[in-house]
């Protein structure tokens, strides 16, 4: 296959498809030199068409019988021999880049060129070329003779073919976008299950000392979404950037870091505990 650009630039009609038709082999003279044995190695090559920014066909060139074969999903018109002329006489300048020595007018002989549109598939309306084209070039991949009643035009309603095409193309692309949150999991999920409290695993309530001394922790953790809060910091606060850092540093619980992902946007603020106030010792 080659790329849709190829006729564009081989076959200059301006930005918008207007102007007289410019045949340019400079613009594509180095397409397929990749290739092990050239463009003129491989065994067949199927090619896109863009007629003037309106409208899609496409050809195929059989390297193995020297043909070139058109199909226009539109019928047969002679604006399409401009197409085969055009690959014809690519096909002789590559030639004579490739194989100097070779006489190019004797090699380019041998060639033959048909307009078989005639046994394309119909279209009738003005907005499928794209997808007939697309499913021509498909069944010549396979080798699949085009003819007339191989498919209609009400086919690629039943059978949902534009839908398809584009799960194809999705699925070959590269760039396929990343699943998006809504398959992140659920907060009940990402929650770490509660560690049983120490009043129900040691007999007896826990003494006074060990219960303000939970309480002083959970004061001093910064809790998203908690409604007790001990002091703020925004983001365009002129505060002390030493407790802004103290703040981003600061080490969070699973369970606040789960709802803190599972709550995004990002949030605008973060919430700090107030500074303690050390007690100045009492002189005698």
């Amino acid at each position: 296959f080659f790329s849709t650009y190829f006729f564009s630039r081989l076959l200059d009609t301006g930005p918008h498809g207007t102007q007289t038709p410019s045949y340019k082999f400079d613009e594509v003279k180095r397409w397929g030199d990749r290739l092990s044995n050239g463009i003129l190695g491989v065994k067949e090559l199927i090619i896109p068409i863009n007629h003037r920014n309106v409208h899609w066909l496409c050809l195929k060139v059989s390297m193995a019988n020297k043909s070139i074969m058109l199909w226009d999903s539109s019928g047969e018109k002679e604006s399409n021999q401009l197409y085969l002329n055009t690959m014809l006489r690519y096909l002789k300048d590559k030639f004579r880049a490739t194989s100097p020595q070779e006489d190019a007018d004797d090699w380019i002989a041998q060639w033959t060129t048909l307009d078989d549109s005639a046994n394309c598939p119909r279209q009738y309306n003005g907005y499928d070329c794209g997808v007939f084209t697309i499913v021509n070039m498909t069944l010549l991949a396979q080798n699949i003779p085009l003819s007339n009643t191989l498919y209609e035009e009400q086919d690629f309603q039943n059978l949902d073919t534009r839908r398809r095409i584009a799960y194809l193309l999705w699925e070959a692309s590269s760039n396929r976008p990343q699943p998006t949150s809504t398959n992140r999991p659920q907060l009940d999920r990402a929650l770490p299950s509660k560690r049983p409290s120490s009043s129900t695993t040691k007999a007896g309530s826990s003494s006074t000392k060990e219960r303000q001394k939970r309480r002083r922790q959970n004061n001093r953790r910064v809790a998203v979404g908690s409604n007790r809060l001990r002091g703020k910091v925004t983001y365009d606060d002129p505060g002390p950037s030493d407790q802004l850092i103290t703040l981003l540093n600061r080490k969070r619980n699973a369970a606040s870091v789960a709802i803190e992902e599972s709550a995004l946007p990002a949030m605008t603020q973060r919430h700090a505990p107030k500074k303690r106030r050390r007690k100045k010792a009492s002189q005698d």
